[in-house]
């Protein structure tokens, strides 16, 4: 289905990629990255973003997720979540 497939290009990280830094010999991975703005009361501030990451392994057999949430220009600026499944 539609998941399978966004898994499967999730997975494939070209060599310069920045996904390239988290591989780990012996495991297959995924994650993706996302960025937000914050809408304000005068509209978006450039200045109020959300980096975010979120990655599960292994693949074939997923036994953990990660999310990290990097929030410039907020109070609790990081959160970081390591279930195991």
């Amino acid at each position: 289905g539609i998941i399978l497939r966004q898994e499967q290009q999730i997975v494939q990280v070209p060599p310069e990629g920045e996904g390239r830094r988290a591989a780990v010999s012996g495991y297959t991975l995924a994650g993706k990255t996302g960025t937000a703005q914050i809408p304000g009361d005068q509209g978006y501030d450039p200045d109020l973003t959300i980096a975010s990451y979120i990655g599960w392994g292994p693949v074939e057999a997923p036994r953990f997720i990660v999310l990290i949430r990097f929030c410039g220009g907020c109070d609790n600026r990081l959160l970081k979540l390591l279930v195991f499944l």
